[in-house]
């Protein structure tokens, strides 16, 4: 298929060529600010910014009662949003951005400013650890030790315990972790949770039985069990099989008889 002029397309289909005129929805108005334009190349016409100037929405900030309201803006004027956002018309489109801010050369202090975008970079010497540091002297961003990590504002040897290494930084395991290797799986379990496919849970799942401290699953005869092997089953996974001393049996034998899925002796 190809489009052969204007709102014409044609399909070559077994030697032949057909053609047919494409049907545009109809647009009943275009938002503020906009215009109905056809544009080079296209079939249909389209709502677009009128050339020129723009319409700008001010996002709501925390507190306000009401949006404030939309504001007309000529091409290439700027309008600034709170201390870290700008925005510019350019040629009928709103373009919005968040200025870039310089890095601290090494050893200086990056201290936040209330109601400026940027943080100063003031000449504080940074802990005697760090290579960078931000907020405080004492907090640092990176190590001077190239086989130290960082974790939380610190430089460390080795990540502690509910911790694992990524990179030169030292990140949070998953809730419940007691340790780990990354951010998704769970290598043990803090306090009373239980370890079941490498994650933590207060319970181990029906066809599971607890183990110390994680979750492993029962014999396949079993639904349910309490501890590893066929003997060890409280429920059957099968409707057809009877429970007889801990093993899932397919009858009683003789001195037994069934009731509720179970095998009794009798007496």
């Amino acid at each position: 298929m190809w489009n052969g002029s204007g709102c014409e397309f044609c399909l070559c289909e077994r030697g032949q060529v057909m053609c047919q005129r494409a049907e545009c929805g109809r647009v009943q108005t275009c938002p503020l600010g906009e215009g109905l334009v056809h544009l080079a190349g296209k079939c249909c016409p389209e709502c677009k910014a009128k050339l020129g100037s723009c319409v700008y929405t001010p996002q709501q900030q925390q507190g306000q009662t009401k949006p404030s309201p939309a504001q007309r803006l000529a091409d290439m004027e700027k309008f600034t949003e709170g201390p870290c956002r700008e925005c510019q018309c350019r040629d009928g489109e709103m373009t919005c951005y968040h200025p870039s801010c310089p890095t601290c050369p090494l050893g200086t202090l990056a201290v936040p400013v209330q109601g400026q975008c940027c943080p100063e970079c003031q000449d504080v010497a940074c802990h005697q650890d760090c290579m960078t540091c931000s907020r405080s002297p004492e907090h640092c961003d990176s190590c001077k030790d190239p086989g130290a990590l960082v974790w939380n504002g610190r430089c460390v040897q080795a990540c502690p315990h509910a911790f694992y290494s990524s990179g030169r930084e030292c990140k949070a395991c998953q809730p419940g972790c007691a340790t780990c290797e990354n951010g998704f799986e769970c290598s043990s379990c803090a306090g009373p949770l239980l370890l079941r496919n490498r994650q933590c849970m207060a319970t181990c799942e029906r066809g599971f039985f607890q183990d110390h401290t994680q979750c492993l699953r029962c014999h396949e005869s079993c639904s349910s069990c309490r501890g590893p092997g066929d003997s060890s089953c409280l429920t059957c996974s099968s409707t057809a099989h009877l429970l007889k001393d801990g093993r899932c049996v397919v009858e009683c034998g003789a001195g037994f008889f069934s009731s509720g899925g179970a095998c009794h002796g009798m007496l």
